[in-house]
């Protein structure tokens, strides 16, 4: 979904960008739910600007406890 815009400040600068938000969810169908269940929210900032996403961050929940963030440490346009 989109959840909006917002100003972003990354290490490679400050941009106008594009709030998306991917919620996924997914049930082990693994014999003695070797692979557990769960559930993330993936977001991701879009800057028309650099023409790429300029930072993500990956949430997990519902049992699957992780945190990853990524942000954009420089770009050059061609």
């Amino acid at each position: 979904r989109v959840a909006g815009r917002e100003l972003v400040r990354v290490p490679a600068g400050e941009f106008e960008a594009t709030k998306l938000e991917v919620n996924q969810a997914w049930t082990s169908r693994a014999p003695n739910n070797a692979y557990p269940s769960g559930a993330r929210t993936l977001t991701i900032w879009y800057s028309p600007q650099t023409k790429r996403a300029v930072k993500f961050s990956s949430r997990g929940s519902a049992g699957a406890h992780f945190e990853t963030d990524f942000d954009l440490e420089a770009y050059k346009l061609n």
